[in-house]
């Protein structure tokens, strides 16, 4: 289950990681305009809540921060062909 809230720049998914614990994984991205550029950051956090040993937690977000640095390249590389077409 995915809940998203919008507010002007600022964007915060709630992801439902186990559906029969309520467990949550909070997604923020913030969206701010710097020069001549747009700056994205994203913020996840809830690992530390999840019902599941340590070195599983840990894989998790080593797998979901490469997860988000391939994502954000996708975002800037789209992007900067829309601003060039």
């Amino acid at each position: 289950m995915l809940r998203c809230a919008t507010h002007r720049a600022y964007v915060r998914a709630e992801l439902l990681i186990q559906p029969t614990r309520p467990t949550q994984a909070l997604i923020e991205f913030f969206i701010s305009e710097a020069a001549d550029a747009v700056l994205v950051k994203v913020r996840e956090s809830g690992f530390a809540h999840l019902d599941a040993p340590d070195e599983i937690r840990q894989a998790g977000v080593k797998a979901n921060t490469e997860g988000w640095q391939h994502e954000l390249g996708e975002l800037k590389l789209h992007s900067e062909e829309a601003t060039a077409a």
